[in-house]
């Protein structure tokens, strides 16, 4: 018997922002292209999800920063986005023959590209987000947005209250529909997420997207889910599984921890995520290496590791190095990350390739019984950062890429001082 054909659908990835709560992290990269969980980028989850879902024909809406993010994309090999029928392309804002504009919102940025998505003619369009963190079935939602035959289908996470309601939209869903949807609400309360899981029927995205000659269109949430949610044309998929929004530097230093204990549900080798292992030529690096004084506990190290000190509790990308009585503890280091000799870390971030000289101490506490209790505000240092040896710097203490010994005059740094390099290098990528 033949088996019914499966509705094509497209992929578009929103991956152009940034956060306030990042900047350190996002000042020189887009969100989706932070590192996370000692292997991967964030957009790594979105695309796995669909390639996973075998959504092959893909664009990835790129505005902030975007050099590291396309570096990383490549040709879209590691996920499958090369050869007949697919493809992974990047689409920048640009300028047209008649308007010129930034995306202005997530709307707008797919507005601009209603070109691009005719040019493959799916049945139904896929927008996703590239910033957050998760394993999701996209089949299931595709069945879910088939059988409803709903104009749009949103992904929602029941979540009991929210503290900060106003980072998201939220939705109430009654027999599988949607009957109401506050877009970002001030007042803290509980409800169903949406989660920037939006699956389109293609004429009805069009339909949306091109009123935008009569009215502004920029938002899905604020300017064309009321208008549907009002039709009774938006069903909703109720997700089950762990997300994270990393909007601040202690959500994203969490979700670390969280990786490294017990009872986490974020398992990554379970989810078996897809990523670019050319970036930094990971794929090639040795097997990482604990020396005859190092000690490890509870914690992961990428290739190319060097531990002679001591790592606890940590994430340590490929190709970091933690020299002779140096302790590392709750930490997470990316690729490159140099501590020297007798440096002690607690509650740390660092960026790529950040050089920590000898004898630093950062975020530790006076007194070594406190180190359990400690702040938990991460100490953070951007990318390229060098600190000369002998610096204390205090819990929560943020520099920015570039920081070095211009900046770092004091072998004193008091807690939660931010600082930024008197001469930023604007070619600080990846």
């Amino acid at each position: 018997m033949r088996k019914n054909r499966s509705p094509k659908v497209m992929g578009m990835v929103l991956a152009g922002g940034t956060v306030p709560g990042l900047e350190v992290l996002s000042k020189q990269r887009t969100k989706a292209a932070v590192p996370f969980g000692g292997a991967y980028r964030i957009i790594d989850f979105a695309l796995t999800n669909l390639a996973y879902a075998d959504v092959t024909e893909v664009g990835v809406l790129t505005q902030h920063r975007p050099e590291s993010l396309m570096n990383h994309l490549g040709n879209g090999h590691p996920w499958g986005m090369i050869g007949l029928n697919r493809c992974l392309r990047r689409l920048p804002p640009f300028t047209g023959a008649s308007d010129s504009r930034w995306y202005r919102g997530n709307a707008d940025a797919v507005a601009q590209n209603l070109d691009f998505i005719a040019s493959r003619d799916p049945e139904h369009v896929l927008v996703v987000s590239g910033d957050h963190v998760y394993r999701m079935d996209y089949t299931e939602v595709l069945e879910r947005h088939v059988e409803s035959g709903a104009a749009v289908t949103l992904a929602v996470l029941p979540v009991p209250k929210l503290t900060y309601p106003s980072r998201f939209g939220l939705a109430t869903v009654e027999e599988g529909w949607v009957t109401s949807y506050r877009e970002k609400p001030e007042a803290p309360c509980g409800g169903l997420v949406c989660l920037s899981v939006y699956l389109f029927r293609k004429d009805a995205l069009f339909r949306v997207l091109q009123a935008s000659n009569s009215r502004a269109v920029v938002d899905f949430g604020r300017d064309v889910l009321p208008d549907l949610v009002a039709q009774k044309r938006v069903a909703a998929y109720v997700f089950g599984g762990p997300w994270l929004y990393l909007g601040d530097l202690q959500s994203y230093w969490q979700a670390h921890m969280d990786l490294l204990g017990p009872a986490t549900k974020l398992v990554l080798d379970r989810w078996n995520i897809l990523t670019n292992l050319d970036d930094r030529s990971v794929s090639v690096s040795p097997p990482p290496f604990v020396g005859s004084e190092g000690q490890l506990d509870n914690s992961m190290i990428g290739p190319g590791c060097i531990v002679e000190g001591e790592v606890h509790d940590s994430v340590l990308f490929p190709g970091c190095r933690v020299h002779p009585g140096a302790i590392v503890r709750s930490s997470v280091l990316m690729h490159g990350t140099v501590v020297g000799p007798r440096s002690r870390l607690h509650t740390v971030i660092t960026d790529k390739d950040v050089t920590i000289g000898e004898g630093v101490t950062a975020g530790v506490p006076a007194e070594p019984a406190d180190w359990e209790t400690a702040s938990r505000l991460p100490t953070t240092m951007g990318k390229n950062c060098h600190i000369p040896s002998g610096i204390q710097i205090g819990a929560g203490a943020i520099f920015y890429p570039g920081v070095g010994e211009r900046e770092l005059t004091d072998l004193w740094i008091p807690p939660h001082t931010t600082l930024q390099p008197k001469v930023e290098d604007r070619w600080l990528q990846d």
